[in-house]
């Protein structure tokens, strides 16, 4: 078991998820700045949610879907 997951753990492999995550940490920060100046409380779980959505997506599958940087997106349900 231990030779099956230790290449998913190497360091050049980790290093395309710190890209990934930084590039999102980076968004996620810029969305509650905007709800910050506004001196209201705000829901995060919706941006926490997307967030984690990007950061899986982009590290995994190497899909893009920024779904944080949309208003509406398709996988929230309504």
């Amino acid at each position: 078991m231990r030779k099956l997951l230790t290449p998913s753990f190497h360091f050049n492999v980790l290093n395309d998820f710190v890209i990934v995550y930084n590039n999102q940490a980076k968004t996620f920060i810029d969305q509650l700045e905007n709800h910050a100046n506004v001196q209201a409380q705000f829901d995060i779980y919706p941006y926490v949610k997307r967030c984690a959505l990007d950061i899986i997506c982009g590290g995994w599958f190497q899909h893009h879907y920024e779904t944080l940087r949309e208003e509406r997106n398709m996988v929230e349900r309504e």
